[in-house]
């Protein structure tokens, strides 16, 4: 009988063990990072229309890099990245008639 050998890669560290401050910061790799890193940069409920389109633009754009690296989450991030580009276009409408109405 022949015994069949299994090859398995070295586990990749965890993204929550690494330091993520100062230079030390990196790129959200995981659904879980990009969901803490935009959690992070929620602008506060009363800020301004212009800083949540910021917001929702950057988010949609981390979404999408992420789900080049977080295979196991491809589809979902795809989700969010959907989720974020609305929510930026529902604002820069709104954003729009303001200015048009004033």
């Amino acid at each position: 009988m022949s015994r069949r050998e299994v090859v398995t890669s070295p586990p990749l560290p965890k993204t929550d063990d690494i330091e993520r401050e100062g230079s030390m910061k990196t790129e959200p790799q995981t659904l879980r990072d990009a969901h803490t890193d935009a959690a992070s940069r929620r602008p506060r409920p009363e800020a301004d229309m212009s800083e949540w389109l910021t917001f929702h633009r950057a988010n949609a754009r981390m979404y999408r890099e992420v789900s080049e690296v977080d295979r196991w989450h491809h589809h979902e991030l795809k989700y969010w990245v959907g989720f974020e580009e609305r929510k930026a276009e529902e604002l820069a409408a709104r954003i729009a008639t303001a200015r048009t109405s004033s």
